[in-house]
């Protein structure tokens, strides 16, 4: 590169930075997301912290402190599913879990790319890992449910999901398929719908294996991030739009996220981590040339910067390391960067469970909304109706006794049967009406009733199910499902 190229990328990072400055004073918009002294704090404070405190491990050094130097079977039988892993982070992620016999799916949206860079790895090193490449696009949220019927059809365990991919800022305001913000779509819908539909695989591979992982990444942008308006900005709008507002609150949320389903599951072992990469030039933010001159491409914060392998360290850490669960259950940790866990500050440190299950529920109604949306369009119709503790109760009251009175199960093994056949048969999107006498016997008589509410659960978060109440002079209720996803927030 030349001076005077240097010079110019100098100069567009400055004016990038200025252009955030004035927006910090004057705009409402990045005002209601960050302010200066959050972005110092969060930013450029926390950047330079990492780099003070950085252990220099790559990603291929913890996977070998986790499996042993050599022990390239030592992840067989370990399937871990990656959104992003055709480029950057998640292909690094994936290359080092397939070499030491990982199964990875690649969640991405070009099964020929995704087949070429393995293709690529493997003419470089053996890798002893299996890759499975399944279609989503994280910008339309219709792609995410196939995505996981694809998956499950595969009957294998869920070790660990790593939420990889997302966008960074792009300069002017663009609208996902279903018509939210770009940012929100893809950093937080599509993610959320993701691992809410996986979380009974997860359960499950938790309850045979001992323990499962979910993986964020989140940012330190995300520290920057110090008020997130339910109203205003989940998602903004074109007229409420802000490039680095909208990308330090999309990270808040993914941090959020993970925080929430942190408190909630570890106690069926399931492990869920956000985790700040690094300052990283892997081509985030590269429609945006004034931010890449600004944070990737100029001298500002350069001393700062970890490469790609350094980078990924810290997710590896938390998808294979036995310190996690450790950590997530004696400190509740769940905020990592350089392979520790940190202190987290702004928002997502400071948001109640109350503030935590309103953003959840406002996530599963737009999934809802838009997913409605769509639906009408094309002439068809759902039930979407009641919430799902509700909908689990009604199951349990009027369900359970009818199966009882039918003796319909004479072992464990006939049960799961059943269920799976009737879960099947919602999958492929046919009516399935359960009735019942409302005179049927006490739900506490009803055998195996935690096997019956895991397929229920299996059921109902795939479904769209309603139950239709009738008069006392009627013989009783039922259910309609619709082969739709399910009825609310896990």
């Amino acid at each position: 590169m030349g001076c005077w190229d240097a010079l110019a990328i100098e100069w567009e990072g400055l004016k990038y930075y200025k252009s955030v400055f004035a927006r910090l004073i004057m705009d409402p918009a990045t005002k209601a997301k960050t302010s200066f002294g959050q972005m110092f704090r969060g930013i450029v404070v926390g950047a330079h912290y990492e780099w003070l405190t950085n252990p220099k491990k790559t990603s291929e050094s913890v996977v070998e402190e986790v499996c042993g130097k050599g022990n390239y079977d030592a992840l067989k039988g370990k399937v871990v599913i990656i959104t992003g892993a055709t480029n950057g982070l998640g292909l690094e992620n994936a290359r080092c879990l397939l070499k030491y016999g990982c199964h990875v799916v690649f969640a991405m949206r070009n099964k020929e790319k995704a087949a070429k860079v393995v293709a690529e790895m493997q003419a470089k090193e053996t890798l002893t890992g299996k890759a499975t490449f399944i279609n989503i696009q994280l910008d339309d949220l219709s792609t995410v449910k196939p995505f996981v019927q694809e998956f499950l059809a595969m009957n294998l365990p869920l070790h660990c999901l790593i939420n990889n991919a997302g966008i960074m800022a792009p300069p002017v305001y663009r609208a996902s398929k279903q018509g939210l913000e770009s940012q929100f779509a893809i950093n937080n819908m599509s993610h959320y719908l993701l691992t809410h539909l996986l979380l009974p695989k997860l359960k499950e591979t938790a309850q045979t294996s001992g323990e499962a992982r979910v993986v964020y990444l989140g940012s330190l942008a995300g520290e920057a991030c110090w008020n997130i308006d339910l109203d205003t900005s989940v998602p903004s709008g074109p007229e409420f739009y802000s490039d680095i507002g909208d990308y330090t609150s999309t990270k808040c949320i993914d941090m959020i996220h993970a925080r929430h389903l942190h408190d909630k599951h570890t106690k069926d072992k399931i492990f869920v981590c956000a985790v700040h990469p690094g300052i990283i030039n892997s081509g985030l933010g590269k429609d945006n040339p004034g931010l890449t001159a600004a944070f990737y491409a100029g001298s500002s914060l350069k001393h700062t910067h970890k490469s790609q392998a350094e980078g990924a360290a810290t997710t590896m850490y938390c998808a294979l390391s036995p310190e996690v669960p450790k950590k997530s259950v004696t400190e509740g940790a769940w905020w990592y960067y350089n392979c520790q866990p940190q202190r987290c500050i702004g928002f997502a440190s400071k948001a109640t469970p109350e503030f935590q299950e309103k953003l959840e529920a406002k996530c599963w109604d737009l999934a809802k909304e838009r997913h409605a949306a769509k639906m009408a369009k094309k002439g068809q119709t759902g039930n979407v109706h009641g919430d799902k503790k509700k909908m689990m109760t009604k199951i349990f009251m009027h369900v359970m006794p009818m199966m009882d009175g039918m003796k319909i199960f004479r072992d464990q093994d006939e049960m799961e049967r059943l269920m799976t056949r009737a879960a099947e048969d919602m999958e492929d999107d046919s009516m399935l009406v359960l009735q019942h006498d409302r005179n049927g016997t006490d739900i506490a008589a009803v055998q195996h009733v935690q096997q019956i509410h895991f397929w229920c659960n299996f059921i109902l978060t795939r479904q769209h199910c309603t139950f239709h109440e009738v008069g006392d002079d009627d013989d009783g209720g039922h259910f309609d499902c619709d082969g739709e996803d399910g009825d609310g927030p896990d």
